[in-house]
């Protein structure tokens, strides 16, 4: 018996379905994947598909090199399903709809703007496979939203999570109609408001978004940041179930 393997095993050693196992739950870790990509090519080609399940392009570079990959390699795009696009300037909803078309097994988006774009959400760019959608209006300019929250038919959304920094007088939170997402079942309001905006909301609440709700939801949770002036003075978290 050669001595040099009696305390472990090769990979080779074991049936290709157990191997493929082992790598691939290995591969659930991000540094581990990258680093088995680097190993061999049949390694790779277990671990790739989870080095790309989950995507984050936080800045400009990140969405042009995200891009470039894609543009080399479509195949790549099938294995994402959790996508976060982060952007500051109105070039970057062309980028993001680029890569949109070319991620058709999307499940988790999150949409964030950091600067007023005056860009409506590109809606019809979003895969069908979308089922959960993270948005922020920090930054977004309010006519960016006009009929733009509802969604093609195609898509069945479930979750949706929606955070608002703007002022609720100008906030495009107030355009949104739930009655257009027939699938919806659980959704979730954050915002930031003054004492007196606050006010404001709790009567859009019941007046316009509560009467918008699918049949099909379940859930609705809002949590409330309330300031007076620069101080937060209350956290306030209302859940309906439904």
């Amino acid at each position: 018996m050669d001595s040099s393997r009696s305390e472990g095993f090769l990979l080779a050693d074991l049936p290709l379905d157990l191997a493929r196992y082992i790598i691939v739950l290995g591969a659930s870790d991000f540094k581990v994947a990258l680093a088995l990509v680097l190993t061999s090519k049949q390694l790779s080609t277990w671990a790739i598909p989870h080095l790309y399940k989950r995507v984050f392009l936080r800045n400009q570079v990140a969405l042009d090199q995200f891009k470039t990959t894609l543009d080399s390699c479509s195949s790549r795009g099938r294995f994402v399903q959790t996508l976060s696009l982060i952007s500051s300037c109105p070039d970057d909803v062309s980028l993001h709809i680029s890569i949109l078309a070319k991620t058709p097994s999307l499940v988790h988006l999150t949409w964030l703007e950091t600067r007023p774009i005056a860009e409506p959400l590109p809606v019809q760019s979003f895969p069908a496979s979308l089922r959960y959608f993270n948005v922020s209006f920090y930054g977004f300019h309010p006519s960016s939203w006009d009929n733009s929250i509802s969604f093609p038919a195609s898509i069945s959304l479930k979750v949706l999570q929606v955070h608002s920094h703007f002022d609720f007088a100008e906030s495009p939170i107030r355009q949104i109609s739930l009655s257009s997402f027939t699938s919806l079942k659980y959704l979730l309001f954050r915002s930031n408001w003054d004492l007196w905006e606050a006010s404001q909301f709790n009567a859009w609440l019941v007046s316009s978004l509560i009467p918008s709700f699918p049949d099909t939801l379940r859930v609705c949770v809002i949590f409330d940041h309330i300031y007076n002036g620069s101080r937060v003075v209350l956290n306030h978290t209302k859940a309906l179930i439904l």
